[in-house]
């Protein structure tokens, strides 16, 4: 995790994370930070293009949230989470209703469906469980996903 708005805007960082394994953190003064880069403008340009794919990113989640049915989130967020964590996501519904912009009893609804419809996913005590393989690419049909009611 990076806090460039820790760093480039001097205000608090405004999300928090939580480690899923042991996990080593490193700090780094903001002031001792912004020296190292003014004299390094090779960094300084790929922290830029990171930070640029972060906006992308960002801009099409807004769009997203805004324009796609509520099935199409959460089949697009269980896709993204599963490819990099692998089948069994540590996630609680409202974590996972959360990230897709709905409500805990509509992605509850969903998920419910979908395991009716195909079994993309299905909660084993708190934890999230992929029963279809996470090597699903993003260009994959939809419907393909288990998740009712996506055409």
């Amino acid at each position: 995790m990076f806090g460039e708005v820790a760093v480039f805007e001097n205000k608090p960082y405004p999300a928090s994370a939580q480690a899923i394994d042991e996990t080593k953190v490193l700090g780094i003064k903001r002031d001792s930070f912004l020296s190292f880069l003014a004299s390094s403008p090779e960094v300084a340009l790929r922290i830029i293009n990171v930070l640029s794919g972060r906006l992308r990113e960002a801009q099409s989640r807004l769009k997203d949230l805004a324009s796609e049915r509520v099935e199409q989130r959460l089949a697009s967020v269980l896709l993204m989470l599963s490819a990099k964590l692998g089948p069994t996501l540590p996630f609680t519904r409202q974590e996972i209703a959360d990230m897709t912009g709905t409500t805990t009893e509509t992605a509850i609804r969903v998920m419910a469906a979908s395991r009716t419809a195909g079994s993309f996913a299905r909660f084993v005590g708190r934890q999230l469980s992929s029963t279809k393989k996470s090597s699903a690419s993003k260009s994959r049909p939809a419907s393909s996903l288990g998740i009712a009611g996506i055409s």
